[in-house]
């Protein structure tokens, strides 16, 4: 994300504007927020324009699919506007679009399109068993080939300067338990300095869940609702297992959630949308190590 505001900073700093940085600039007024502000919020489209043809490739009737842009947008609004993460948002939508793509038979499209939502952001990865329980791992192998291309080049645009930092972050994931929400993995998660632990080993946990995501997948492949809950389950085994979780963390399990159920039965549609909407209000409340996590993690099981 921060190549592609690259030109908008840029500009910014022709125009003179103003900056911020925690403890360097503490400027709480940035002019260069009237640029960056908008062109931030703005990714927000991307996302809904996803969940939407998501939607019209489930032949959803375009009356509950109104009512599912309003739900998405709120689902979408913490991460990106409360939080400032547009990455992630569009990171999801990345995903949701590769997976419409598999479901429609365009592999190549589907590659570069996971490529792009990895290189966003990692827990991108989450998805891919389901991909690949989706296509096969013979159409899987040439679709990861296409969709490594862009992480990897821009793992290369920072390892060749620095490698031995760059290997380092990547897995061991620093995560700050300050200002954020513990839970019971930070326990167990290797700690790397002061207030701050490593995320990677106990999100390789929720990654083998991703796993077994992968292989129901195979199982039910042709039930597209069912790959999209698979989906939302993957993604939520990031925040199951997670050390230190962030509130927009529930994000993508929220999104997905609501298409899955977009087409049910109506009172299940509604337990449904009560169920996010009380995911994600929770995740802003404030509890004790293990009431927040087992809270979290009953909802979401509910969701």
């Amino acid at each position: 994300f921060e190549v592609l505001l690259t030109p908008f900073v840029l500009l910014s700093s022709a125009l003179g504007l103003s900056e911020s940085a925690p403890g360097l600039f503490p400027n709480i007024h940035p002019q260069a927020w009237l640029l960056i502000g908008p062109v931030t919020l703005a990714t927000v489209t991307v996302g809904l324009g996803a969940f939407d043809s998501l939607a019209r490739h489930l032949e959803i009737a375009p009356r509950t699919r109104r009512l599912l842009i309003v739900l998405e947008a709120m689902a979408l609004w913490p991460a990106v506007a409360i939080w400032g993460h547009p990455e992630d948002v569009l990171a999801v939508g990345l995903v949701v679009l590769a997976l419409i793509k598999v479901m429609k038979g365009q592999d190549i499209s589907a590659g570069w399109l996971l490529g792009g939502a990895i290189a966003m952001q990692l827990f991108s990865v989450f998805a891919i068993p389901v991909i690949l329980g989706v296509i096969g791992l013979r159409r899987g192998v040439l679709l990861l080939a296409r969709a490594s291309i862009i992480p990897g080049f821009l793992f290369i645009a920072v390892a060749v300067p620095d490698f031995h930092d760059a290997v380092w972050t990547l897995f061991q994931q620093p995560a700050f338990p300050s200002g954020n929400h513990v839970t019971p993995w930070v326990q167990l998660a290797p700690k790397l300095a002061r207030h701050v632990v490593a995320g990677g080993p106990a999100r390789s946990l929720g990654l083998l869940c991703a796993v077994l995501t992968g292989v129901l997948a195979r199982a039910r492949r042709d039930r597209p609702a069912n790959v999209i809950w698979l989906m939302a389950v993957a993604l939520g085994a990031r925040c199951i297992f997670d050390p230190v979780m962030v509130p927009y963390y529930v994000m993508p399990v929220v999104a997905l959630s609501l298409i899955a159920a977009a087409d049910d039965e109506p009172v299940r549609h509604v337990f449904t949308i009560a169920t996010g909407a009380g995911l994600t209000v929770m995740a802003f409340s404030h509890h004790g190590m293990w009431t927040y996590w087992s809270m979290m993690t009953a909802i979401m099981g509910l969701l």
